[in-house]
């Protein structure tokens, strides 16, 4: 039996077909890898790491107090802020420990801010409190350090690698820090309050706002 040779326009149309099928084919792969993507990124959780979702989308958080939002660790040149409140009885003739008022994570990884309440009156059962308001340069390097307390005047050193500032507060008034070392900008405004002086019931409380933005 002779096989024919097949006319040009039948290698036309089986050309034609072969590369329909071939297209649809790679389609179908491309839209297999893509499933769930948005202009072809995928996305990444709240909870991810910057360096995780380089070049992704991120998805609000599901749950918590942040529900429905984006974390703003992945919005860039906008300000983090941070609430912090102690307060503590003061102890009679003595000082209480140290209290962390905040880490390295909550300023930009330039130190540790802390506060000790003390009893300045040597009488048993009368307490005046007083209060030491302190920040600690753990960042390993010297950055721009400013503090003002109250009215007075301020503070302005370059605080080296390891150095610190404490303030001694008798009565009630507010202590500002501006750190800042690099892009990294801190302000720290905290209310440092004695209650109950000359009582048997004297308390220490510290409060404010750390804003920082990287």
């Amino acid at each position: 039996m002779r096989i024919r040779k097949p006319s040009p326009a039948m290698v036309v149309a089986i050309t034609a077909l072969v590369f329909a099928m071939t297209g649809t084919g790679i389609a179908a792969v491309n839209y297999a890898s893509n499933a769930g993507a948005v202009d072809g990124k995928s996305a990444v959780s709240s909870s991810a790491s910057t360096s995780s979702a380089r070049g992704k989308l991120v998805a609000t958080a599901s749950r918590g107090a942040s529900a429905g939002r984006i974390p703003g660790k992945f919005v860039s040149d906008v300000a983090k802020a941070k609430r912090f409140g102690v307060s503590n009885d003061v102890p009679d003739n003595g000082a209480s420990a140290q209290l962390l008022i905040a880490d390295e994570g909550s300023t930009g990884g330039l130190g540790k801010i802390r506060a000790t309440c003390a009893d300045e009156n040597a009488a048993a059962g009368v307490k005046n409190p007083t209060q030491v308001f302190s920040f600690q340069n753990s960042s390993g390097q010297p950055l721009n350090f400013a503090r003002r307390t109250g009215t007075a005047a301020g503070n302005f050193v370059l605080m080296p690698a390891n150095g610190g500032d404490s303030v001694t507060v008798n009565g009630s008034t507010t202590v500002t820090y501006q750190i800042q070392q690099g892009e990294v900008n801190v302000v720290v405004d905290a209310v440092v309050r004695q209650d109950g002086r000359g009582t048997a019931s004297a308390r220490c409380t510290v409060y404010g706002t750390i804003t920082t933005i990287l």
